[in-house]
């Protein structure tokens, strides 16, 4: 009887057990399935990359070679291309921890040649020892185009106080009582706001009534240029000094307005930097850069011109004027 009682429970206990699941998972989870395929990523547009300008020669040097902590150096780099060849540095100069306390650069054209010379004063106060100065990135303005070259860091050799030199230590907190003239400062700065702030509008409301109405210009930029341009070719040489004057006047004025800059107020560098950023349609920066700095040596150097040199650069201006314009007035007629 027991014997029946055992063998009847152990078949009720076979039927409740639960089956075995299928598969290489965990017991009782589902059979995993496979992943479905990504698409592809779409193709990117290629970048394109600025080219390197390799020039004909360039040496790079420090002077001196090993300075005192904190002492002022300079980094001179000199290089050697064609002529219609232009090498700018960026108008805010990095190199890395280095304080920069002075940038210089130069260009001489010597004959087919032009030399560019960059002289910057540096001072170092984070290193002891031999280091490696920053590379030095210049941005090359060729007929074709823009381009850019690197000057590899050159050593230096950092050295520290002068042996046995010891530095102050630290002062401790000291109390000082002073009188604090603040208050009195404040309300003399009040009045004297408010003063000149009533003379202002008085004598503003004075000049604007008694301003003339400025009139309203005749025809395009570009006919506004060729006209004052045709004007000054009319006008006697003289010693040219006067002749180039008028001859940047117009051609900044006339890129002033199409460009929205203050080319009048620029120098050459800034003028030519200003422009890189811009891209104005149909302009040549390095043969711009070579004409202004033609007119330069006429007008500060007060250098002699020649008629036949003259009359060429009155054509030249006439050229950029018709070259911009150009090139901006499909973009005017589309756009109307």
């Amino acid at each position: 009887m027991k014997a029946l009682l055992l063998a009847g429970f152990l078949l009720g206990t076979a039927q409740l057990a639960p089956p075995a699941s299928v598969g290489a998972g965990p017991a009782g989870s589902a059979p995993a399935q496979a992943a479905a395929p990504q698409p592809p990523p779409p193709d990117e547009p290629p970048v394109q990359a600025v080219p390197v300008a390799t020039p004909e020669h360039y040496v790079a040097r420090v002077e001196p070679e090993a300075v005192q902590l904190g002492q002022p150096f300079v980094y001179e780099v000199r290089i050697t291309d064609a002529a219609e060849v232009r090498y700018d540095l960026p108008r805010r100069l990095q190199l890395g921890t280095l304080a920069v306390r002075g940038v210089d650069l130069r260009r001489t054209v010597e004959g087919p040649s032009a030399v560019t010379t960059a002289r910057i004063e540096l001072a170092i106060f984070d290193t002891l020892g031999p280091t490696q100065l920053p590379d030095l990135g210049f941005t090359v303005l060729r007929p074709d185009g823009i381009a850019h070259f690197v000057v590899p860091g050159i050593p230096l050799t950092v050295q520290g106080g002068a042996e046995g030199e010891e530095l102050d230590d630290i002062r401790p907190p000291q109390e000082l009582r002073l009188f604090s003239a603040l208050p009195l400062g404040i309300a003399a700065g009040v009045l004297f706001a408010l003063v000149a702030i009533l003379f202002a509008v008085r004598w503003f409301r004075r000049w604007r009534a008694a301003r003339p109405v400025a009139a309203l210009p005749v025809g395009s930029p570009e006919e506004r240029a060729l006209a004052a341009l045709d004007a000054l070719a009319a006008t006697p040489l003289g010693d040219g000094r006067a002749f180039y004057f008028g001859l940047s006047t117009i051609v900044r004025g006339f890129l002033e307005e199409v460009t929205s800059l203050s080319a009048r107020e620029m120098t050459t560098a800034e003028l030519v930097d200003a422009l890189v950023a811009r891209e104005v349609p149909g302009l040549s920066l390095a043969s711009l850069g070579a004409w202004l700095e033609r007119g330069d040596l006429h007008r500060f150097a007060r250098a002699p011109a020649e008629p036949a040199a003259a009359s060429a650069d009155l054509e030249k201006a006439r050229e950029i004027v018709r070259g911009v314009a150009g090139a901006l007035r499909p973009k005017v007629e589309e756009a109307a």
